[in-house]
């Protein structure tokens, strides 16, 4: 299920564009998350070569916070050769701060102008990042309990860029298993096991706790409460979507074309507003998804959900409906 997940992902966000070419940054760290997100580039790259150019191109950053560090190189000049041998071409940038960064979050900002202007320099369309839905979990915790707020529209120095992160659904064990089981290279940086850091210790030490005492699936219930804010503090700048609905007899058909043409998050709330139009409150973000995966990837189809309620799609139309019967 995470494969599908990362293929829909990918394709829903980069690979679907109508652009021939496709420059891709991609951030390289050497452990797992980044190191999965390249291969599933890469094999975009040749699942797709016939229909797109797509340009491939990695960036290391260097902190030299440990002795681990100075053996990055090595793994990066392991990888990059293996690389080579498949006949796989890529563009590869090393940087190392001119001054010691000290904490995370200087180093966080140091990476991502690092990013913004390499990405200016060689035009490249995206940058993508590894991370996680455990690492959104951490960060969105980081900032509710020790910060005491929590921004989801923050600006980063790469709003003027394609910046995603397309492995945020999926949970770091997940990641893991996928490059066990296809036995990836995985550097293994010891500061992450490191409860110097505020980051690892919200990691290794709360988590365990929360999970432990309180809740096992608290990441899923914090990915949702995410969600849930940055649904309420999105702005839309047209909110002109009453063209896209029409209802008759608890029939709801939706233009398709133009539904899934509108922001993510304007479509989960529009989705939201059609069942509690039929009566049913209180949707779970399963259902959510399964009508956001239906309405862009199944051409024709019927779906059952709860409470009597189906969805129909044609090439043009869905039809959300609710049998009385």
């Amino acid at each position: 299920m995470s494969i599908k997940r990362i293929l829909y992902v990918l394709n829903k966000d980069i690979f679907s564009e109508q652009k021939k070419e496709l420059n891709l940054l991609v951030a390289l760290s050497g452990g797992q998350d980044s190191t999965c997100l390249i291969f599933f580039i890469i094999l975009f790259q040749r699942l797709l070569f016939n229909e797109k150019q797509i340009r491939i191109g990695i960036i290391h950053c260097q902190h030299n916070w440990n002795i681990d560090s100075l053996n990055k190189p090595n793994y990066l000049d392991a990888w990059l050769t293996l690389l080579k041998k498949l006949n796989v071409k890529v563009t590869f940038y090393s940087s190392i701060p001119s001054i010691p960064l000290p904490t995370e979050a200087k180093s966080r900002h140091w990476r991502l102008n690092l990013f913004n202007r390499v990405a200016k320099k060689y035009n490249y369309n995206f940058i993508l990042t590894g991370h996680t839905l455990n690492d959104e979990v951490e960060t969105f915790l980081m900032q509710q309990v020790i910060r005491g707020f929590f921004n989801p529209q923050k600006k980063t120095p790469l709003q003027n860029k394609g910046y995603l992160q397309p492995l945020t659904w999926i949970h770091r064990n997940e990641i893991l298993d996928i490059c066990s089981s296809w036995q990836l290279p995985l550097f293994a940086d010891s500061t992450n096991q490191s409860i110097l850091l505020p980051r690892s210790r919200v990691r290794l030490e709360l988590f365990s706790i929360l999970k432990a005492f309180y809740n096992p699936q608290i990441e899923n219930s914090l990915k949702q409460t995410i969600q849930i804010q940055k649904e309420k503090n999105y702005l839309s700048k047209d909110n002109e979507i009453s063209i896209h609905l029409f209802c008759y007899k608890n029939r709801i058909v939706l233009n398709r074309l133009k539904l899934n043409q509108l922001p993510l998050i304007k479509q989960k709330q529009l989705w939201r507003q059609c069942f509690e139009v039929l009566g049913a409150y209180n949707i779970g973000f399963y259902w959510i998804e399964k009508c956001l995966f239906y309405s862009q990837i199944k051409k024709q189809f019927i779906f059952y959900f709860i409470k009597n309620i189906q969805l129909e799609g044609s090439a043009n139309w869905l039809v959300l409906s609710k049998n009385q019967n």
